[in-house]
């Protein structure tokens, strides 16, 4: 059984913590095998842009919702989720398929693998419409846990 020895708060994120959330997010995945493919030149200051922009849109997307859970006595950033909530079955059928020529954003970081990054969201739109379809769903997108404490 874990037993957390800190009282916390699972909270709605504010705008303002989507930097410190990206940290977390980042450092959950750093040894991830994919992680070096993907960005050879490590976590430059412009992963964490491109990280955080990222979020930004989809913090003001109605079907994401972000939580964290914050440490009472320190503030610290212990946790987050990131969720979808596609409740709308014509929002789904509509929904515009993934271009497999899709080109970098400009904001891609330098020196970023942006094949590999659109393999994946090509196969991620794959397999979700494999799965759901046009059928609404609420999925957990990610579910972190800061190994070092982000203060806020």
């Amino acid at each position: 059984m874990l037993q957390l020895a800190m009282p916390f708060a699972i909270q709605p994120m504010l705008e303002a913590d989507i930097p410190a959330t990206v940290r977390v997010e980042l450092e959950a995945f750093r040894s991830h095998p994919r992680i070096p493919m993907l960005f050879p030149k490590g976590y430059t200051p412009d992963v964490y842009a491109y990280y955080e922009d990222n979020k930004i849109e989809g913090y003001h997307d109605d079907t994401q919702r972000f939580m964290e859970a914050v440490n009472d006595e320190t503030g610290e950033i212990v946790a987050c989720s990131e969720w979808t909530f596609a409740l709308d079955p014509d929002a789904m059928v509509n929904k515009k398929p993934i271009n497999p020529n899709e080109q970098p954003p400009a904001n891609w970081p330098e020196g970023g693998n942006w094949r590999l990054k659109r393999f994946y969201k090509v196969e991620w739109e794959h397999w979700r419409r494999g799965v759901f379809g046009s059928r609404p769903y609420i999925g957990m997108i990610n579910l972190l846990l800061s190994a070092f404490p982000i203060i806020v």
